[in-house]
């Protein structure tokens, strides 16, 4: 069951990162935000706990998790990268194994429609409308023939042995890497670095704290380029230029 949307909590949240620019990574959102933002987050979330609201969430990760993901809610991040990995699904105890079957086999199902639909629209391929008929026929006999198949197992469960893993058909996730300071970049401080994993929810946007607190020169090999990105004006982005004396 896809947890409950308040709007007026959507509206909230939408005034706080609506300010931000964010980057998009396989069908994930990440906001790149300041400490105000983390501040104007964390004040939600207390405002919600306190409420009615949060009685009726039960979510562990908290009242925010049906609407954002913070990554680093206590440090700043200085540098992050993104990767795809696998992500590997083993279940052997019986009784996980039957509460998460007829799951499995929901997202099986959406999995399976979305890639076929795509290669069925994809126009490299030219199918004739017979070939269309006959390639959607069968993949509706396979959907049916195999998810009536493991609603008999579920009925009949403890007649067979059963486990759930993806190890044949590895599932891949988006994930971001970064550092975080836990000085915060405070001068007086020698910077004390922490490295994070962390997995990128596609559902809900994700909110990454970021300060880079290094000096600009130290990640410029550069010094032309460094003195110009101080110097001069940008404009598109990616042009930098200065009226020469």
């Amino acid at each position: 069951m896809k947890p409950s949307i308040n709007p007026i909590i959507s509206e909230k949240l939408w005034r706080i990162l609506s300010p931000y620019d964010s980057l998009h990574y396989e069908n994930t959102e990440i906001y790149l935000v300041d400490k105000n933002a983390v501040k104007a987050i964390k004040e939600l979330q207390n405002e919600l706990l306190a409420s009615e609201e949060s009685s009726k969430s039960k979510y562990k990760q908290g009242p925010l998790y049906p609407y954002m993901k913070l990554l680093n809610p206590d440090n700043p991040a200085f540098k992050y990268s993104f990767y795809m990995a696998h992500k590997p699904i083993e279940i052997l105890d019986p009784m996980k194994v039957k509460d998460r079957m007829l799951k499995e086999v929901d997202v099986w199902i959406n999995v399976e429609r979305k890639r076929f639909e795509e290669k069925m629209n994809d126009t490299r391929y030219h199918y004739t409308q017979e070939e269309a008929q006959r390639y959607r026929a069968d993949f509706e006999a396979k959907i049916t023939t195999q998810s009536a198949k493991a609603k008999e197992i579920y009925d009949m469960f403890y007649d067979y042995e059963v486990i759930i893993t993806n190890y044949e058909n590895p599932l891949l996730y988006a994930g971001i890497y970064f550092l975080t300071n836990l000085h915060h970049g405070e001068s007086e401080l020698k910077p004390k670095h922490k490295k994070h994993l962390e997995h990128l929810r596609k559902e809900v946007v994700n909110v990454l704290w970021f300060y880079d607190y290094r000096k600009f020169d130290d990640l410029r090999s550069n010094n032309t380029v460094a003195e110009a990105i101080r110097t001069h004006t940008c404009i598109c982005d990616t042009i930098y230029f200065q009226k020469k004396s």
